[in-house]
């Protein structure tokens, strides 16, 4: 509905972008059925790339309007940059939006020969395990403790200290090759979106970072595997970091003077991917000088490196809303903090207040981010350094 009316806005050389927010921006509105983002062509390309979670050699079908309509033609994606990519062969008459239909199949993950680092039986494993590749390798298979841990090219088990590396370990009645299969999915998708960011990542135009940040911790008691007797927030202390139970809350205020679209993506030390915000479907878009709040719970027993990243997007040409979220794996989620107080209110606490101007268009850097490094586990701190 929200892509029909912004279609149907559309008048002459003045352009009106329509913006939503909620939960069901993605559900149909009359009936059942699956329903597809679909993307604008523009000169013989699409107006989404990387940013929008598409991959050189999805395929995508051509459609005359934003939802609904037959079907009239396919083609394969080229040159995929962070907002554009190149389509293949000739875009059919009267071609003017596009869906993926086939998304192309991930590159494997690179894993090196298994090594052993005692004398139990790892022939289950080890037969789960894809073949070892050639060459340089994205992670280092350690069999040690009845379980697989997944290190480095460096090779370093726990640099953290024991467990922070982490494990593929059976869950339920899992079999080793579905454990494999579960972890190492996760483990292509982690690395491969890091690649992805790190690729795109810039400074403004001015050179200074185009995001505040102030983070505060809410310390928590683990009671057996449920986290209660939350303290006030205060500011997060290096010596001591955060500890499992612990809410990380951070406050980050637009200081571009350009409006921005702003994400949080928290990465796990399992190598999940946690959306933090925005969460269901609010506006993530903040003007000059606009703040917004998010937080995240610590669970039970957590260990590792873990990290924070807060990445804001200069709005587009067309004004289209970038949500990052998007770009992590739906069941791939951490509880996020559940306050309890008499007068806290999750959804309210995480944004203050403001008026949001739309429609400014700029080409600086395809995404700014601002990178927060988190140790947890006894000892542990928070990492100063931001980047």
């Amino acid at each position: 509905m929200l892509a029909a009316t912004s279609d149907a806005m559309v008048q002459g050389p003045a352009r009106q972008v329509p913006d939503g927010e909620g939960p069901l921006l993605q559900a149909p509105v009359f009936g059942t059925g699956a329903v597809a983002l679909r993307h604008a062509i523009k000169a013989r390309a699409l107006s989404a790339g990387l940013l929008q979670g598409l991959a050189e050699g999805d395929t995508v079908a051509f459609f005359a309007a934003p939802a609904g309509g037959e079907m009239l033609g396919e083609a394969v994606l080229t040159g995929v940059e962070a907002r554009s990519a190149g389509l293949s062969g000739m875009v059919p008459q009267g071609a003017l939006w596009a869906e993926v239909v086939a998304p192309a199949p991930p590159p494997p993950l690179r894993l090196a020969v298994p090594v052993k680092a005692d004398g139990a039986d790892y022939d289950r494993w080890k037969a789960a395990l894809p073949e070892a590749a050639k060459g340089e390798v994205d992670l280092v298979p350690i069999l040690t403790g009845g379980q697989v841990a997944l290190v480095g090219p460096d090779g370093v088990l726990d640099p953290g200290g024991p467990g922070s590396t982490p494990r593929i370990a059976l869950e339920g009645s899992e079999t080793e090759a579905m454990a494999v299969e579960r972890v190492l999915t996760a483990a292509g998708h982690s690395l491969r979106l890091r690649k992805l960011l790190a690729g795109l990542a810039g400074r403004s135009l001015t050179g200074k970072p185009a995001l505040e940040a102030r983070y505060e911790r809410r310390p928590g008691r683990d009671g057996g595997g449920q986290c209660t007797d939350f303290g006030p927030k205060e500011p997060v202390d290096p010596a001591r970091g955060l500890q499992p139970c612990d809410q990380l809350w951070v406050t980050f205020t637009n200081v571009s003077g350009k409006v921005l679209d702003v994400s949080a993506l928290y990465f796990n030390a399992d190598f999940t991917i946690s959306p933090v915000w925005p969460q269901a479907g609010l506006s993530n878009r903040l003007a000059p000088g606009e703040s917004a709040r998010a937080g995240l719970q610590i669970l039970p027993g957590s260990t590792g490196f873990e990290e924070l990243l807060l990445l804001a997007v200069p709005v587009g040409e067309d004004g289209a809303r970038a949500d990052l979220t998007r770009l992590a794996e739906p069941a791939m989620t951490r509880s996020f903090a559940s306050l309890s107080g008499p007068a806290e209110n999750w959804i309210e606490d995480w944004m203050t207040g403001g008026s949001v101007t739309r429609g400014f268009s700029t080409r600086p850097a395809a995404v700014m981010m601002l990178r927060q490094p988190v140790r947890l586990g006894a000892g542990s701190a928070l990492g100063e350094g931001q980047e």
